[in-house]
């Protein structure tokens, strides 16, 4: 057995060892937070291979999609689909047209509308987006928010196989719109027959 001093001993020279020991120099140990920073900005703005991340054309807004026809088993016909931007108004929006007792249901949902409009008329007209012809009918006036969104629905007293016949389009003007109103949104509606009963 070691005696008390001998085991003092051998505790002072283990705690001299180790206090001995040199310790690494700060500059392996430290990284300057100008370096830190310059890496992180490096990872940060290069572009990953992969598809869809840190890719500028991932962040472009999609092309609205065309109305067409939706099977409905309930009421035989329905349409839905995206209203397009005109004359660089940048309003845009969605269109579901659907027959129901009495005449075609109509819903319109739009954003983007410019400062300072606060009410829009979406009407039924003959023709295309290109060339709009005469006007078939009118919905309720599309009121919007001081954001430039807003929403309507209302029934027209047209049969759904007239708005639907694919010679027909809803076109959205500023209010009070005439014939020379440029329009500030459109969406042609798509031929359209009622579903077989089931």
């Amino acid at each position: 057995m070691l005696g008390a001093r001998a085991i003092a001993i051998l505790c002072s020279a283990a705690v001299a060892a180790c206090s001995g020991a040199e310790d690494p120099p700060v500059s392996e140990l430290e990284t300057t937070s100008a370096e830190v920073d310059a890496s992180d900005m490096r990872a940060l703005t290069e572009v990953s291979d992969e598809p869809g991340v840190q890719d500028p054309a991932a962040y472009k807004t999609p092309a609205p999609d065309p109305v067409v026809p939706v099977p409905d088993l309930q009421t035989g016909m329905t349409a839905v689909g995206s209203l397009r931007p005109v004359n660089d108004s940048g309003v845009s929006g969605n269109l579901t047209v659907s027959d129901v007792r009495g005449g075609t249901l109509v819903s319109v949902s739009v954003t983007g509308a410019p400062p300072g409009v606060r009410v829009l008329e979406p009407a039924l007209h003959r023709g295309t987006c290109g060339e709009t012809g005469e006007r078939v009918a009118v919905l309720s006036g599309l009121r919007l928010t001081a954001t430039g969104l807003g929403a309507v629905t209302d029934t027209l007293d047209v049969p759904p196989r007239t708005v639907m016949d694919g010679a027909h389009v809803l076109v959205l003007k500023g209010v009070p719109a005439g014939p020379a109103t440029p329009p500030l949104a459109c969406a042609e509606l798509p031929l359209n027959r009622p579903d077989p009963p089931v």
